[in-house]
């Protein structure tokens, strides 16, 4: 016999998103319940602490310039940042040569770092026409669904490592890893986000900075707050929508409320069985809308023995198994 619940709203999937949802509803008096299919928090952040005390971020991690309401949350739940280390020159491993640079390009490159800043400018335009809640919308959006970002950078963009550098710096947000991107949504994650930022502004935008403790904190935080609003271990299996309200049913669980807010990604939020389903369009969405994935490997060591020839650290491959493009 499935035990059962009533409330406001019923919040699906325990990330950022959905514990942000949450949090903003509870805050507004709305009773609220959270249901989570894993047995943690956190989605697609994951701390991992070391015997020693040293953690590392799993999964996302950093905190790019200009990202002001991660910062604010992160204030708000008691939550010190600190900057990424950066200071000292980029190795770069190309053609079977290693280099060494303080900048974006090596000299080889030419000018590459002015066509990136000429292209992230038209690109940034561009994106100033679409409305963040219809980007289809926009005047030019048909044109612009039917080519992908890399033919654009290519018919626009003459140097090959400049066009390498600006569809990492927008792709690489979402792993990107599958499927072209059209640039119609390239166009959208550069009027949301801020990944042409550092080629637009004139200042020093600052360094990329991290969570102190790791950034599964924000969900942790949060989740503690929200208390026993949080059901872990509890996978939704069907939503029903009728006029007076929602059903959702896990193994164990019936939930009625009066909304549903469904804060997974769309390839699993696809997974689940609707009454009545989905339109047409939307369940197309989430067959279409993979998750991205990225391969982490983390290597602890003693010391920065790196900075002692003045290196950053960072490496920049155009081969083998561990590269950046």
């Amino acid at each position: 016999m499935a035990t059962r619940h009533s409330c406001d709203v019923v919040v699906i999937g325990a990330g950022l998103s959905g514990l942000y949802t949450a949090r903003l509803l509870a805050a507004a008096g709305a009773d609220v319940l959270v249901l989570e299919a894993q047995g943690r928090v956190g989605g697609r952040t994951l701390t991992i602490h070391f015997s020693d005390g040293t953690f590392v971020d799993d999964g996302g991690q950093w905190v790019s310039p200009g990202q002001h309401c991660i910062v604010k949350l992160a204030d708000e739940l008691g939550i010190r940042l600190f900057p990424s280390w950066s200071e000292g020159a980029t190795a770069y491993w190309r053609a079977g040569k290693r280099s060494v640079s303080n900048d974006l390009f090596l000299p080889e490159d030419g000018s590459a770092a002015v066509l990136v800043r000429e292209a992230a400018k038209e690109l940034a335009a561009m994106a100033e026409t679409l409305s963040p809640e219809q980007p289809w919308a926009a005047p030019q959006a048909a044109e612009w669904d039917r080519i992908t970002l890399h033919s654009w950078l290519t018919t626009n963009v003459a140097s090959e490592p400049a066009r390498r550098v600006l569809a990492t710096a927008i792709e690489g947000v979402f792993a990107r890893n599958s499927m072209p991107t059209s640039l119609l949504a390239a166009l959208f994650w550069v009027r949301c986000g801020d990944p042409l930022t550092p080629f637009l502004t004139t200042k020093d935008p600052g360094p990329e900075r991290r969570f102190d403790g790791g950034a599964q904190q924000l969900s942790q935080r949060m989740a503690d707050e929200l208390g026993e609003r949080v059901i872990l271990n509890a996978p939704v299996i069907s939503i029903f929508h009728r006029s007076e309200g929602v059903s959702v049913m896990t193994a164990e669980r019936s939930i009625s409320a009066r909304r549903a807010v469904i804060a997974m990604p769309p390839a699993l939020a696809g997974r689940i069985h609707y009454e009545p389903a989905l339109p047409a369009m939307r369940d197309h969405l989430t067959q279409r809308v993979p998750m991205r994935w990225a391969i982490k490997v983390h290597c602890l060591y003693r010391r920065r023995f790196w900075t002692d020839e003045g290196l950053s650290g960072q490496v920049v491959s155009d081969a083998g198994a561990v590269r950046r493009r």
